[in-house]
């Protein structure tokens, strides 16, 4: 998903970056990827900052609970591992996450220069005040 967000925008075609931000986002992708790599827990990998629970599972209890998965407490190689694999896991998730914030402002900027565009069209100057108007542009010129 980041190589097709990152070719979209690089093409110009921020409508497709935009809904393929929309339909895939960084937290629907995250929830559906984290129970099977993290023993059955839900959650969005760029907002947690809950470390010690998701690598010590004695601290968390899982949402869902899966018989394959054993409840024996893990051991430290095991804990250490669990956490390599949950900063492997966000780094990888990281540029995709900056590509999907970038569409975002995009289409933001592009509500703002819409917003501007009718606020401009809908003041006109009144044509009684160009001629106090001139005197004054000509000296700023």
């Amino acid at each position: 998903m980041r190589k097709l967000t990152h070719k979209h925008l690089v093409n110009g075609r921020i409508g497709a970056a935009l809904e393929l931000c929309t339909v895939m986002s960084i937290e629907i992708v995250s929830r559906a990827k984290t129970p099977f790599y993290f023993d059955d827990q839900i959650f969005n990998i760029m907002e947690w900052d809950g470390m010690e629970e998701l690598v010590n599972p004695e601290l968390h209890r899982p949402i869902r609970s899966n018989s394959r998965r054993s409840s024996a407490p893990l051991s430290k190689q095991s804990l250490e591992k669990r956490r390599a694999k949950l900063l492997k896991y966000k780094e990888q998730c990281r540029t995709y996450n900056e590509l999907q914030q970038l569409v975002q402002a995009i289409k933001l900027l592009s509500q703002w220069r819409s917003e501007e565009d009718a606020l401009i069209k809908s003041v006109h100057p009144c044509p009684s005040d160009l001629p106090t108007l001139h005197p004054v542009i000509s000296s700023a010129l």
